[in-house]
């Protein structure tokens, strides 16, 4: 895993959607990985975990809205905080 984390094109898989509010839809052997990428405390109802057809079915229902629209205020706050440190 950690071949796979230190990989840019692996983080920018998992942060690019992240960032742009994008439905993800991962397996329970993902997560690490994607906690490692974007932080532990960022796993939201945007994300899907697919375990069943029901799950999968539930994920395509979601990307009917196209974003997941509650992360995209958090992104822009985290966002604001960061360039506020930076200068």
């Amino acid at each position: 895993m950690l071949r796979l984390i230190a990989d840019s094109a692996t983080r920018d898989f998992i942060s690019d959607p992240f960032a742009h509010s994008k439905f993800i839809a991962y397996a329970e052997s993902a997560e690490r990985l994607i906690t490692a990428v974007i932080g532990d405390n960022n796993l939201d109802r945007g994300f899907i975990q697919i375990k069943t057809t029901d799950d999968a079915a539930l994920f395509v229902k979601a990307c009917r809205k196209l974003r997941f629209w509650g992360r995209k205020s958090q992104v822009q706050v985290k966002e604001q905080v960061q360039n506020a440190h930076a200068m």
